[in-house]
């Protein structure tokens, strides 16, 4: 299936605007802001807030992530950079955009899992943030 035919199936209420039309009245309206780091992080962290996610929960799955997406060596980056863990603003470009990579990732794993409540969050990231990383060469 290719993005037009996933456009054109989604429920009236997921649309951002209908890009054919079929009733012939209205205008196109389609969000044309374009993504980034911030709005996929807020995304896939207030979907884990809707779906049960207390604080220790979006802490595990942040760290997870920093794990699976930067590496092992996580904290060493941060270190070598002079940040605290956390500071992903002032990560270099090419690590900002795997962790969106991982965030959209990992938003999508859950809603394809439908998973609910913390273990099932974490889980799910978790199997999102992995196959994030094959993406990438580190």
């Amino acid at each position: 299936m290719g993005f037009l035919r996933y456009w054109k199936d989604r429920p009236a209420e997921e649309m951002q605007g209908n890009l054919l039309q079929p009733s012939g009245e209205g205008e196109i309206l389609i969000d044309r802001g374009e993504p980034s780091r911030l709005t996929s992080y807020h995304r896939l962290h207030g979907e884990l807030k809707k779906r049960g996610a207390d604080n220790r929960t979006h802490a595990q799955i942040n760290h997870l992530q920093n794990i699976e997406i930067l590496g092992d060596d996580h904290r060493e980056l941060y270190d070598e950079l002079g940040l605290t863990t956390g500071q992903r603003a002032k990560l270099p470009k090419e690590a900002k955009e795997a962790l969106m990579v991982g965030d959209i990732a990992a938003f999508h794993q859950i809603m394809k899992d439908d998973a609910q409540g913390s273990s099932a969050l974490v889980e799910s990231s978790y199997k999102g943030f992995k196959q994030a990383r094959k993406l990438f060469p580190w």
